[in-house]
């Protein structure tokens, strides 16, 4: 043994490094693909929520994704709240460089279908449905407006910088996203109601998506919100449910609610709280 460095420990050092540095960037190109949202003029606002209710019911365009994103802007910032540092993707057809970020992730994440990649501090959503990389089977559907627009409501509700949301996206890797609790959810919810109560043409996009949207692009955080709202109708119910710490989603979900006469009620209670 001679005194010094093995020269094949730098070496396999250096390739290690350039490895890890690799894959962070593969983790980390959304946040530089993603076009940022920002704050909408009053007429970009109107113009966003008139073009929603007319168009699919899914994303179908880029200018979809900044539609909504526009909404949420606008729908945080009215319940006072400072809107945070987030962006926006849509992928027409699935590229390299997205498919193989999929490979990376997949073992992770376990996930057959995918509807809309949230990722540090951007969302992804897909215009066709496609298979994609990964150690296990899973295909990339079109998302529904309604979920994509929940999503960026709960991400710009926290008020976070690209840094924060870069750091706290590792935290939720162990915690889970509060998105997919039912208070989380509820908390979403919440804004969007006021949000609605306060502009007609809103609630009238909320509603179509509640009639026409996919069974499959339910999940399990949305069945549970609706349930606990039919079975609690009294006013207060969803703000209770909203403030709530922890709600655990139920094992059991009734399939026969009608979720557009609940959120005609629930906008009703809201229109009422701003009277």
């Amino acid at each position: 043994m001679k005194n010094g460095t093995d020269p094949g420990i730098l070496k396999r050092g250096v390739v290690f490094a350039v490895m890890v540095l690799a894959l962070a960037h593969l983790f980390l190109f959304h946040s530089v693909r993603g076009e940022g949202i920002v704050e909408p003029s009053a007429g970009e606002y109107q113009r966003a929520v008139a073009g929603m209710i007319h168009e699919p019911v899914t994303v179908r365009s880029a200018k979809d994704i900044r539609d909504l994103g526009a909404v949420a802007w606008r729908t945080v910032a009215e319940a006072g709240l400072s809107p945070g540092s987030f962006r926006v993707l849509f992928l027409p057809r699935l590229d390299q460089r997205e498919k193989f970020h999929h490979f990376i992730h997949s073992p992770f994440t376990g996930l057959d279908a995918i509807y809309a990649d949230i990722w540090f501090n951007s969302c992804t959503v897909y215009g066709l449905s496609e298979p994609t990389w990964g150690v296990r089977s899973s295909v990339v559907h079109p998302a529904d407006k309604l979920s994509v627009l929940i999503i960026l409501i709960d991400r710009l509700k926290r008020g976070k910088t690209s840094l924060q949301e870069h750091v706290g996206a590792y935290v939720e890797v162990f915690t889970g996203m509060e998105l997919y609790t039912v208070s989380g959810r509820a908390r979403c919810w919440v804004l969007l109601m006021k949000q609605c109560a306060r502009d007609e043409q809103l609630a009238g996009f909320v509603e179509r998506q509640l009639v026409q949207r996919r069974v499959e692009g339910i999940d399990a955080a949305e069945r549970g919100l609706w349930n606990y709202l039919q079975k609690h109708p009294a006013g207060g119910a969803l703000e209770a449910l909203a403030a709530s710490e922890f709600y655990p989603t139920p094992q059991y979900c009734e399939t026969d609610i009608r979720y557009q006469n609940l959120f005609k009620k629930l906008v009703a209670l809201s229109i009422g709280d701003l009277e």
